[in-house]
């Protein structure tokens, strides 16, 4: 059995999905979104400002047809207020929100052939941080040209 490569590595793939969410065109996203990628932590929020930000890492999994691959793109998404609060009715529509940009990423673009939300979206916490966590299942194209 032939062994399938991703167009893309995993690198230039979510960087290519950070600068579809950083667009005006990909998303319902009011403000500024900051986007960390390859397992990256977002930034701590400035004093006096609210920080809206993702941070996502992917992982490569079996074969979806003989050009394809599966790929599990696992996504935090983070609001926290000045005063370091929280609020899970907000954590859980950004996370909405960029599933939705995610799922939206034009098929032109040649790197995702189809994106839906595989679970998700559940309220984690890590070193006080709450953040929404939620998994899409990509089907990426491979270089194979069988």
């Amino acid at each position: 059995m032939t062994m399938l490569i991703a167009r893309e590595t995993p690198r230039a793939l979510l960087n290519n999905l950070k600068t579809w969410l950083e667009s005006k065109e990909s998303t319902t996203i009011t403000g500024s979104l900051t986007v960390a990628v390859n397992g990256m932590d977002p930034p701590i929020a400035e004093p006096n400002t609210t920080l809206h930000a993702v941070a996502m890492s992917i992982d490569f999994q079996q074969a979806a047809s003989p050009r394809s691959l599966y790929a599990r793109l696992m996504v935090r998404c983070y609001v926290e207020h000045p005063d370091g609060s929280h609020d899970f009715n907000e954590l859980q529509e950004l996370a909405g929100r960029v599933a939705e940009s995610i799922c939206r990423y034009p098929a032109g673009h040649g790197d995702v052939v189809t994106a839906d939300v595989d679970s998700g979206a559940s309220i984690q916490f890590d070193g006080g941080r709450a953040y929404a966590y939620i998994v899409l299942l990509l089907t990426v194209p491979t270089k194979n040209d069988i």
